[in-house]
């Protein structure tokens, strides 16, 4: 689905008109910055459909309680919409909010009409204008978008929740029986601050990431969690300080050695979820494209931890570019083809991913092995191993797709910026004395020769002459 870009004409032409852009630099300008406003046009379209469909259940309006807040909603200015509707996490829930819908009233969760309410009241507050809702029924764990607030009750239960202006703060006030729980005060500079009256009821905020503008570790978001599960770890308490100290070294190494790079990812990520709960030696990360600015991480060591960063950036800003512009011909049968990042047949844009992200995360590798780094927990051969095995793994991806795909015309663009910067890597990479020492080529030939005895099959690509090539 393609949105309504007329409002973005000359940055979606300026996007269009070099695509290489995207390959071998950084967005550090105020690009990145408009195409930002595309998730205020999906959170529209979300809820548009779900508009549509919720007037089926209930054809007569005055029965129909979301209608209440659905209408009311769009009344708020653009800015704050796009604060808290168009949040990363309000675009997951309406997402899962779309599967929910059933077309049968009786099956619909009443408890997500009223997180859409308690979604309506955090736009009231942002926008200081008082609401009162009153006979609210929440799950027992649910968030604030924007203000990243996780809160969890001790169960399910029927409350009010006030907005309300006092002499020079505005007010969130959650009650039960008349009783107050929580109290978030915003004042009028727009520093927010919190209280808990009922020690069953925690509330939890995410934290900023140092050395980042607008980055939080959120550990707390259903919606999230719900996309990225924690795999590793999830028995044991989390270590969130520990996860601070680790992330504020990673932006100040990607920021060091990278500084466009970390520009790019500052202006755009909103939110990293953990997947495991301390460190770990185990590699685990995502994106999603329902959840645009959030990337998903395990905690593992340096340099590895900031190249995951770097590695899910990149798939998400390539999801957004995926939304404004198709990059395959749409009426080319997808073929599964053998991708060298995984252990399983792959469709093209798996393989589209990979190739692009990878890219970015050689040239900072490549980065880090100029400057001999000292200062991280690894040797240079190691990390010439992860360089060797990134470059072949490209230019195999780059041959199995070649072999199999058609390409619109911006995605031919696109393709060939991309072999364009895998020669350029692959150039500097052997320029590095102890390259050839490298591993490398053994390592991917390896992966090789097992998918092949999985699957019962052979890449479309010679990937023999590619290792070739590199062994030279």
């Amino acid at each position: 689905m393609k949105f309504d870009i007329s409002k973005f004409d000359y940055w979606y032409n300026k996007f269009l008109s070099s695509p290489q852009r995207w390959c071998s630099e950084p967005q550090s300008d105020d690009l990145l910055l408009k195409l930002r406003g595309f998730r205020h046009q999906i959170a529209i379209s979300k809820y548009t459909d779900i508009e549509r469909k919720i007037s089926l259940l209930w054809p007569n309006e005055e029965e129909n309680i979301l209608f209440q807040y659905l209408d009311r909603v769009f009344n708020f200015s653009e800015e704050v919409i796009q604060n808290v509707l168009a949040h990363p996490s309000a675009l997951s829930w309406l997402g899962h909010l779309e599967q929910l819908i059933t077309y049968d009233k009786e099956h619909f969760p009443k408890e997500q009409i009223d997180i859409f309410a308690c979604l309506y009241a955090t736009i009231s507050f942002l926008s200081r204008k008082p609401v009162c809702i009153e006979d609210l029924s929440l799950p027992k764990r649910f968030t604030l978008p924007y203000l990243d607030i996780g809160i969890e009750l001790p169960k399910t239960t029927y409350f009010k929740l006030l907005v309300v202006e006092r002499s020079d703060s505005w007010n969130l006030i959650f009650f039960e029986n008349q009783i107050k729980k929580i109290h978030i005060t915003m004042l009028s500079n727009g520093h927010c601050s919190y209280a808990t009256f009922d020690s069953q009821w925690k509330l939890r905020q995410a934290p900023l990431i140092e050395n980042t503008n607008q980055i939080k570790l959120n550990f707390i978001d259903k919606n999230f969690q719900t996309l990225f599960p924690m795999v590793i770890g999830s028995n044991t308490p989390f270590e969130s300080n520990l996860w601070q100290a680790k992330l504020k070294d990673s932006f100040r190494l990607i920021s060091e050695y990278w500084p466009e790079m970390y520009n790019e990812i500052t202006t755009n990520l909103v939110a990293i979820v953990p997947l495991s709960s301390g460190q770990t030696n185990e590699e685990a990360s995502g994106a999603h494209s329902t959840a645009i600015h959030v990337i998903s991480t395990s905690l593992v060591k340096e340099p590895y931890l900031s190249g995951l960063i770097i590695h899910e950036h990149r798939h998400d800003v390539l999801s957004m570019l995926m939304f404004l512009e198709d990059i395959f011909y749409e009426g080319q049968k997808d073929i599964l083809m053998y991708s060298p990042w995984r252990n399983d047949p792959r469709p093209r844009h798996g393989v589209f991913h990979a190739i692009f992200v990878s890219t970015a995360v050689c040239e900072y590798y490549l980065r880090l092995v100029q400057c001999a780094l000292e200062e991280v927990d690894f040797t240079i051969d190691e990390l010439l191993n992860s360089l060797g095995v990134l470059v072949i793994n490209i230019y195999i991806g780059i041959q199995e797709i070649r072999h199999t795909t058609m390409f619109t015309v911006f995605g031919d663009s696109l393709m060939r910026c991309l072999e364009v910067e895998a020669e350029r890597l692959f150039q500097e990479a052997h320029r590095l004395e102890t390259f050839a020492k490298s591993h490398a080529c053994e390592q991917v030939f390896s992966h090789y020769r097992t998918w092949c005895k999985r699957w019962k099959r052979v890449a479309f690509s010679s990937i023999e002459e590619i290792l070739k090539l590199f062994s030279a």
